[in-house]
This record gives structure tokens, sequence and C-alpha cells, in this order.
């Protein structure tokens, strides 16, 4: 081959697979701008509920908006400086969610006040074997609460049939906040026919009022209602509103799941979960007995 033709040949292959590199990569590009994930969202997606509570034990459930890992950071000093770290799951098997996060606190005392922040790890789990922690976030907000007990105060409020109109359960739930109540007794029919958990989680973590923080101070107490047994989602109520753990019954009482019986200074509440049957609470004032 004269020199001549073998350069201008070299030449020519040259600007080929440059042009083929180009085309490679701006295809890499474009397929990495295809798969490339959008920025992740806030994690924690409510505040959060206090629910079933009692003298030495609280659940507190939030929403999330991925699959995460959740905890309660929980003490008596103000600035969470005697916290201990309490994940979701209870004893058992830590639980990984979607959706919503419950934790259940036991061992707490009786009539005392307790503060606590919520937290969650953001999870990736993949073909059963491959976990692994993408991120934690934590919500700044240290809130608080107090437990019941013969010596809490004796002051609660009942609501019912609120079944989502949310204008008529804000205006419930300002007067609730200002009269600050030990706890509310949710007496039945929150929803109409949920079929989904985001319906459920709607009406419980994320309402559409503008204290979606209603419950993160006031614990609250659901005697569920016919309402709350219907449709697809509403027959596992539980996936949003826990039930109390088998470790804080006696053996005989595990299944009573939301069934409660709380003493609250001089009124003992008694909470009976009746399904697709009336809802009951009962109320008893306790006299005081001499010596």
């Amino acid at each position: 081959m004269k020199r001549r033709d073998f350069i201008k040949s070299s030449a020519l292959l040259a600007i080929s697979a440059t042009a083929g590199n180009v085309a490679k990569a701006s295809s890499m590009a474009q397929e990495t701008a295809l798969t490339q994930p959008e920025a992740q969202s806030t994690l924690i997606a409510s505040a959060p509920m206090l629910q079933n509570y009692a003298a030495s034990s609280i659940g507190i459930t939030f929403a999330v908006s991925d699959m995460a890992n959740g905890y309660v950071l929980i003490g008596q000093r103000p600035d969470l400086s005697d916290a201990r770290k309490v994940m979701c799951g209870g004893f058992r098997t830590t639980e990984i969610s979607d959706r919503v996060i419950q934790v259940r606190v036991t061992g707490l005392k009786p009539a005392t006040k307790y503060f606590y922040k919520i937290g969650a790890d953001r999870i990736s789990y993949k073909n059963g074997y491959n976990m692994k922690i993408l991120g934690n976030e934590e919500d700044p907000t240290i809130r608080h609460f107090t437990t019941a007990g013969p010596d809490a105060h004796s002051h609660f409020c009942v609501i019912n049939d609120t079944h989502a109109r949310w204008e008529s359960f804000s205006r419930v739930i300002e007067k609730t906040i200002e009269l600050a109540p030990s706890c509310v007794v949710w007496n039945g029919d929150a929803s109409n026919a949920e079929e989904t958990v985001e319906d459920q989680t709607r009406i419980f973590l994320n309402p559409e009022i503008n204290r979606r923080d209603y419950a993160a101070y006031i614990p609250y107490l659901f005697c569920p209602g016919n309402h709350d047994s219907r449709g697809m989602a509403n027959r596992h109520l539980e996936r949003v509103w826990m039930f109390r753990q088998p470790e804080e019954r006696a053996s005989r009482d595990w299944d009573l799941g939301r069934n409660f019986a709380v003493r609250m200074g001089k009124i003992a509440m008694i909470g009976l979960d009746t399904a697709e049957g009336t809802n009951h609470l009962a109320t008893r004032r306790i006299k005081p007995t001499r010596n």
C-alpha cells in the first residue's frame, strides 16, 4: 500500500471511530438520564399519632413515603439527653414498611410526662437477601405526652361519626386542642368504607385539616364503629391503628386488640371493639376510699 493511501485510510477510520464513540457516549448519556433516580422526597410523611395509651405503654405511629424502618427516641428530659431508642415492630422482627411505621413503647411509668421524637431509615430491600440503609431522617421536633394511671388528670374528650368530613372534623379538633384533655376517645365511624391503606392513612395520619399534629401531644383511644370495619382495607385496620402487644396483657386477653381498660385518675374507662356491632365505651367514677 502506498504511503498516501495508508494515511488517507487511517484518517477515515479515525473519523469513523470517533463518530461511533460520540454516538455511543450520547446514547449512554440518554440512558443514564432515563434511569437516574429523581430527587428523594421527604421520608417522614406525617406528624406522629399517639395511639392506645395506657399507664405503662403507648403507640406512636407515623406515615412514610418510601420503604423504611422507623423508631422513636423517648425520655423524661425535655432535651432527650436520657432518651432510649425504640424500634418499630416491638419485640419481634423489626418492621419494614413503605406506608406506615408503628412503634409500641412499653416499660413507662404511670402518670408521667415523657418527651419524644421520631426518626426513620430509608431501606432498600431486594430479592429477600439484599438489604441496605440508604439514609436516615429524624423529625427535629421534640413532642411530649403523659401516660395514664391512678394519679393522672381526670379529663378526657369523646368524638365520633367524623366520617372524613374535613370542615366539621377540623372544628372538632380545634376545640379538642383548646380543651387540652389527657386523652381523646374516638368512638367510631372515622371512616366510610375504605378500600386502600392510602385512604386510611389520609384519615388518621394525614387528615385534610390545619392541625396535622392533632394527635402528636394528646393520646387517642379508638372504639371502631360499623363503618370502620367496612371495605377491604378496614378489615385490617391494624395496619394503620395498632393493637396493643401481647406482652402488655395476660395471656387470656391477647386477642383483645384495641379493647382497653384505662384508669385516668378518678375515672375508669372501658372500650370494646365489636366490629360490625355497636361500639361501646363505658366510664365509671371511682370514689376515694376511706381509711
